[in-house]
């Protein structure tokens, strides 16, 4: 399987831009279709854009999201139709456009801290956060947006992601399900025993999650280990891109920098 490079177009043209955002969302959608979970790399691009550039703004979250799903679309081999939940994913989109355009705002950097802080707790024996890496960032832009004179502390990201939530989810008790059947799936293995019926029953929890709009979670220990491992890359700043190989799991991610504004004042 060819391998989807999910780097930057402009570190090879020098010039980032709306048509090469567009292009990169074309790319993160391609991946989404293929499995990876790519949307929140596609989420903190635009948010970049937003950021850096005049012509990209909330009113084209609409329009960026189509993009990402066409091209996941297309990656699927299907058709082209709008989900059910495409509204309620435009608008997680929309806020990360929003909080990149804050006045008074370092929105890349807010998120930035905000990947830092979900990165120590998802490393914690007892998570204490509720629901996805991705929402937990969505939850972080809304509390920002809500506050746009001043810019939240690493603390107070903290606050926000481990605030105790009153009851779980639809799609928390699926997402159980599927890490219970793939704990055991991963027991029977490592027993001799070919644990066939519980991955296909897995495979249609997993099916059943990204219905939802929900993450894949890693659940086995390697899994667990491995996705540690990667955070840890997240965190320094690292481009993770993992090529799938066979029946192997595929992850990919880019965390972004802060952008140093004076250098763009310059420019101006």
């Amino acid at each position: 399987m060819t391998n989807t490079d999910l780097s930057h177009d402009e570190a090879n043209t020098g010039k980032f831009s709306r048509k090469v955002l567009e292009g990169e969302l074309g790319t993160y959608g391609k991946a989404y279709g293929q499995g990876q979970n790519s949307r929140p790399a596609a989420a903190l691009r635009c948010l970049e854009a937003a950021f850096k550039l005049p012509d990209v703004g909330p009113d084209d979250a609409k329009d960026l999201y189509t993009k990402f799903s066409q091209a996941a679309a297309r990656a699927r081999g299907v058709e082209y139709a709008a989900e059910s939940s495409f509204t309620v994913q435009v608008s997680k989109l929309k806020r990360f456009l929003m909080l990149g355009v804050l006045p008074k705002i370092d929105g890349v950097a807010v998120m930035n801290s905000a990947m830092e802080v979900i990165s120590e707790c998802s490393k914690m024996a007892e998570n204490p956060m509720k629901g996805s890496a991705y929402d937990n960032m969505v939850l972080v832009a809304r509390k920002q947006i809500e506050n746009p004179q001043v810019e939240m502390t690493k603390d107070q990201i903290r606050e926000i992601v481990t605030a105790t939530s009153p009851e779980k989810s639809d799609l928390d008790r699926v997402v159980d399900q599927y890490k219970s059947l793939r704990k055991l799936a991963d027991r029977l293995q490592k027993a001799g025993v070919d644990p066939i019926n519980i991955d296909t029953a897995a495979e249609a929890v997993a099916d059943q999650i990204k219905l939802m709009d929900g993450e894949i979670p890693a659940s086995t220990k390697e899994e667990i280990a491995r996705q540690k491992a990667l955070e840890t890359l997240k965190s320094q700043g690292f481009d993770v891109s993992i090529e799938k190989k066979d029946d192997a799991e595929m992850s990919s991610f880019t965390l972004i920098k802060g952008v140093d504004h004076s250098a763009e004042n310059a420019a101006a």
